[in-house]
C-alpha cells in the first residue's frame, strides 16, 4: 500500500549543522492493529526543504554580485510523491519513496544562453556523513524565446531507505537541497536585496 508524502517545513538555518546532527528516535507505532488482522501501513518518513539551501543564485564570471550579475535564479517550488513500505508487518525492511521535485527559474542580465544545468540533493540527515545518506541529481532548464521566467517539475525520483529496530520509517528525516557551494550557501545567508524576484 502506498501513503502520500506531505512537505514538513525545516527551520535550521544551517545545512552542515543539520546534516552532522543526529536525530533522536520517536517512539514507534504497531504496524497491526490489535483488534482486527488488518495492517495498518505505516505513515511516510518526514520530507522537508532547508531554509537557506531552497534556493540558489547563479553568477556570471568574476567577482560582481549584484542584480546585473545574476545568470539565473532558483527556487525549489515543491514536491508531489508517495511512499511504499517493502516487507511483512511489522517488520518493514525499507520504505521506497518516489519524488517529483518542483522548481521556479528566473533568467538575469548575464545570462548569456538559455540551457543552463544544475545539482540538487536528497538526503537523510541521521545517515549523514555515509554515501548511502545522500542521493545527488541533476537537471536542465530550458527558456524559450521571449520567456525569462519558467516553472518544470523534474523526472521522478525513487529514494531506497533501509529500516531497522532503530531506524523506523515515520522517524525518518529527508531533506530536499540545491547542491550549492560555500560561498553560493554564504550568499544566502546574507539575505542580500540583489534576488530578481520580489
Amino acid at each position: 500500500m502506498r501513503r502520500k508524502l506531505t512537505m514538513v517545513p525545516y527551520k535550521t538555518p544551517a545545512l552542515l549543522a543539520l546534516c552532522a546532527a543526529a536525530l533522536s528516535a520517536c517512539a514507534a507505532v504497531d504496524a497491526v492493529n490489535p483488534f482486527t488482522d488488518a495492517v495498518v501501513v505505516p505513515a511516510c518518513p518526514e520530507v522537508g526543504l532547508l531554509k537557506d539551501a531552497d534556493h540558489m543564485t547563479m553568477f556570471g564570471d568574476g567577482p560582481g554580485r549584484d542584480i546585473s550579475d545574476v545568470v539565473f535564479e532558483s527556487e525549489i517550488k515543491g514536491f508531489k510523491g508517495e511512499c511504499e513500505y517493502v516487507g511483512g508487518a511489522p517488520d518493514y525492511t525499507e520504505v521506497v519513496l518516489n519524488l517529483r521535485v518542483s522548481f521556479d527559474l528566473i533568467l538575469g542580465p548575464a545570462a548569456r544562453g538559455r540551457d543552463y544545468k544544475f545539482g540538487y540533493f536528497v538526503a537523510i540527515p541521521s545517515s549523514f556523513p555515509r554515501k548511502d545518506g545522500k542521493s545527488s541529481f541533476s537537471a536542465m532548464v530550458n527558456f524559450p524565446p521571449r520567456r525569462n521566467r519558467v516553472t518544470f517539475t523534474d523526472d521522478p525520483l525513487e529514494i531506497t531507505i533501509p529500516l531497522s529496530e532503530s531506524r523506523r520509517g515515520p522517524d525518518t528525516k529527508v531533506v530536499i537541497s540545491f547542491a550549492l557551494s560555500r560561498d553560493q550557501l554564504n550568499f544566502n545567508r546574507s539575505n542580500s536585496k540583489t534576488r530578481l524576484r520580489k
